[in-house]
């Protein structure tokens, strides 16, 4: 494991956009009450789920088949103890379910900051945009903006960058259980209805992946070209999780 392991900054996830502040209202997926109170999916549905997180994972150097990612002993309790507290501000359970539940209801700015963008770009004509973007030149963080939802919006669809955003939901699961917050039952419970959700909104590996790392960088929260190795490598590895788990797997989970 990554003595070093890559802090999820929730202070570059929820910031303000700035110049394009501006409230645009997306629909939360399936809250984890809607779901079955008693979740118990087997071994593939869970390696599905955990393949949501898969680049995180790989760049912490974790692993892709444990709910955890590593041996359960002092000193990684206390790496994903310290990942939480200075990246989430979460030092209880009561935190991190305040947590998971303000990323699933109001807590999509990335998300946000995309939609309003990609929507103003959109009904813009060539001379119309050429003139916006010289308008927010001096301001690099909303040129940084522009310039990635312009680059990338054909290719990321209609999901945006909400698998950067539900991919850090099921991190915090994973992490939540880790640090002994969230039982195992109670980690699966909340993370295979945004799994089914994430499986319903994205067509393969790749797009989610893609929308994790884009999301990542419109966020800010940095270590871009390791976030984008890694996406490279689990594109293109045989042992990768994406090349071995399958997509189009059923995760409608047992219910008792």
């Amino acid at each position: 494991m990554n003595t070093n392991i890559v802090i999820l900054s929730c202070w570059a996830l929820f910031a303000a956009v700035g110049e394009l502040d501006t409230a645009v209202k997306k629909e939360a997926p399936r809250s984890v009450e809607s779901f079955a109170e008693h979740v118990h999916p087997n071994a593939e549905q869970k390696s599905w789920a955990l393949a949501t997180t898969a680049i995180l994972t790989e760049r912490n150097e974790e692993d892709h088949v444990t709910l955890a990612g590593a041996p359960l002993n002092d000193e990684n309790i206390g790496l994903w103890k310290h990942a939480l507290r200075v990246g989430w501000e979460i030092d209880s359970k009561e935190e991190l379910l305040s947590t998971l539940d303000r990323l699933l209801l109001s807590g999509q700015q990335t998300q946000n900051d995309y939609d309003i963008i990609r929507v103003q770009i959109d009904a813009m004509s060539a001379e119309e945009l050429t003139s916006f973007i010289a308008d927010v030149a001096e301001s690099h963080e909303s040129l940084r903006k522009i310039v990635l939802v312009l680059k990338y919006k054909f290719d990321l669809g209609k999901p945006g960058v909400m698998g950067w955003e539900y991919s850090c939901y099921i991190t915090l699961c994973r992490w939540g259980y880790a640090v002994g917050f969230l039982t195992e039952e109670e980690a699966w419970q909340k993370i295979m209805p945004v799994a089914l959700y994430l499986q319903s909104e994205f067509s393969s590996w790749k797009q989610l992946g893609m929308s994790y790392t884009i999301g990542r960088e419109l966020s800010g929260n940095g270590g871009i070209t390791e976030t984008r190795e890694a996406y490279d490598h689990l594109s293109s590895d045989a042992e990768s999780p994406w090349k071995k788990v399958d997509w189009k797997m059923d995760l409608n989970c047992s219910q008792e």
